[in-house]
């Protein structure tokens, strides 16, 4: 998926992305230089979602206490990974 810095240096995470990963107003991530890429991962003081690839498919990672995803979030989700 592809987003614009603003003019304050912020970058909007889009919501198919928050809510795989459970992140949502006020919470923590870490975020590190990786590289070339700036890497921010959601910090480990609460259940989260990861996504991972397993033989070619896309694999939503099962976590205890992490709300359901609705439809429609899959979908979205489906959708910036295509990209």
């Amino acid at each position: 998926m592809r987003t614009t810095i603003d003019a304050a240096g912020r970058v909007v995470i889009p919501k198919a992305m928050r809510e795989a990963l459970g992140l949502v107003g006020g919470s923590e991530v870490d975020i590190e230089i990786d590289g070339t890429a700036v890497r921010i991962d959601a910090a480990d003081d609460g259940p989260t979602r990861g996504i991972h690839e397993e033989d070619g498919l896309w694999v939503l990672d099962e976590v205890e206490g992490a709300p359901p995803l609705t439809d429609d979030e899959i979908r979205a989700l489906r959708l910036g990974l295509q990209r």
